[in-house]
Formats: structure tokens, sequence, C-alpha cells
């Protein structure tokens, strides 16, 4: 069962539960991101959302954050059990259920992952390449060091 509007420290603690796996554990981001959603909240800015087994158990969960006519697939968490469910499918198929009448392109932040970007496909994704510069202005014996 998808539901809006859930508490943000519960998304927050099912996606750090993945992020200590994987050694991204990040207290002062998470910190700052709950000042974040909680000033774009009131602004009307920012959702949560999560899907619930009939056990009443989150099994995934996100925060969306909207600008510029685009919403922003951010802080996402999946427990275990919901990963064999399709709770992810659930849950963003909720969202684009609630949105599809407006004028809102759902902004997934791409992957590197091969994995993560099929599952993104499968709602449609489309790949955009995004051009970066990068600039080392140290000094040549510093750029030397470096290479």
């Amino acid at each position: 069962m998808v539901q809006k509007d859930i508490p943000v420290d519960l998304v927050i603690a099912l996606a750090e539960e993945q992020m200590k796996t994987q050694g991204q554990d990040d207290p002062k981001g998470i910190e700052d991101f709950k000042k974040l959603y909680a000033d774009l909240k009131t602004r009307k800015m920012a959702m949560s959302y999560g899907v619930y087994s009939a056990k009443k158990e989150l099994l995934a969960s996100c925060v969306f954050l909207f600008s510029h006519h685009r919403a922003y697939y951010i802080i996402v968490g999946n427990a275990p059990a919901g990963k064999s469910t399709g709770a992810s499918h659930t849950l963003i198929d909720g969202f684009i259920r609630d949105y599809a009448e407006q004028h809102i392109t759902l902004d997934f932040e791409g992957s590197d992952i091969p994995g993560l970007a099929f599952f993104y496909s499968s709602f449609g994704a489309v790949h955009h390449t995004y051009p970066a510069i990068r600039l080392n202005r140290l000094p040549f014996y510093l750029r030397w060091m470096k290479k």
C-alpha cells in the first residue's frame, strides 16, 4: 500500500541502513538533509512516499523534491523484503499516478550502476549525458605529483 507524507525520519532511517552497509554513513549530511526537507516541506516543494506491507512494515520509501516543473527522486530506502516484492516499482508507480495529469518531469538523478539504470528505464527514463569540465589550477609541480 502506497502512502504519501510518511514521516521523513522513517525514510531516512531506511536509507541509512543501506548507506551503512555500503560504508557511506554521513550523520552531518543526514542532519543537513532533515533541515532542507523541513524547509522545502513548508514551501510545498518536498513530499515523502512509502510502501507498506500488509503487516505495516515499511518496504520502500523515498523523498521527492520539486523545482522548476521537475520532481527529483532523492533519499531512497528499501528494506530487504521490499526488493523481492517490487515495492520500489509500486512506490514510483504511485507517484506517477498522483502526478500524471500535471506538467512535471520525474528526474531519477541518473545512475552509473547498470542495474539501477535499467530499473529507471522501465519507467520510460531517458539517458542524458551532462558535460563536465575538470580544471586543475594547482602549480605545475603539484599537478605533476597528482599524476
